[in-house]
């Protein structure tokens, strides 16, 4: 995931004091590919999906615990979507494979993830102060590239400040912890 979209999710989450609960879904059996990730207990198509808002796992540490879980067509989807290269047609082939998460065409559990995370999300922006809303279209609508990096590291800087409240103040603090450790 590219550090805006880090800083608008990660953010946008801190900034109402929740935590957004990004959780395994029930399709999550974690494998070797998250063996260095101490992951949750595995789930298996029927059970409630598993917590993954442990503070000892790091964003990149939860995405490659759903990354492992996740059904080939979804990822094979979503590295066509990627390999598009910046700009209005990856987005449009984002959110092709959201609306399909959504639509429940890669099966119940990722389309009861999709929903759980479009809640948290939507819950998520909601709250979130204002100025950093407004920072964070603005940093959206910059052309990627340079520009767009250096205005996303400013709004990072402003959180980790505390311009944005403690709660973005705190995620703040923690991606950089993450970031730091890799």
């Amino acid at each position: 995931m590219k550090l805006s979209h880090w800083i608008g999710a990660g953010l946008a989450a801190a900034a109402v004091g929740s935590t957004v609960a990004f959780t395994a879904p029930a399709f999550a059996t974690p494998t070797s590919a998250s063996a260095d990730v101490s992951a949750p207990a595995a789930a298996s198509p029927t059970a409630e999906p598993t917590d993954l808002i442990r503070p000892d796992l790091c964003p990149a540490q939860r995405i490659r615990i759903l990354w492992a879980a996740a059904p080939d067509e979804l990822k094979d989807d979503l590295r066509e979507a990627w390999n598009l290269g910046p700009g209005e047609e990856r987005r449009d082939a984002l959110k092709q494979v959201r609306d399909d998460e959504l639509a429940g065409e890669y099966g119940k559990g990722v389309q009861k993830f999709a929903e759980r995370r479009q809640t948290g999300w939507v819950a998520a922006w909601k709250g979130a102060p204002e100025e950093l809303k407004s920072d964070l279209k603005a940093l959206r609508d910059l052309t990627p590239g340079e520009e767009r990096r250096d205005a996303a590291i400013d709004v990072f800087d402003r959180a980790l400040a505390g311009d944005y409240g403690s709660a973005a103040q705190t995620r703040a603090a923690r991606m950089l912890e993450c970031h730091v450790a890799k």
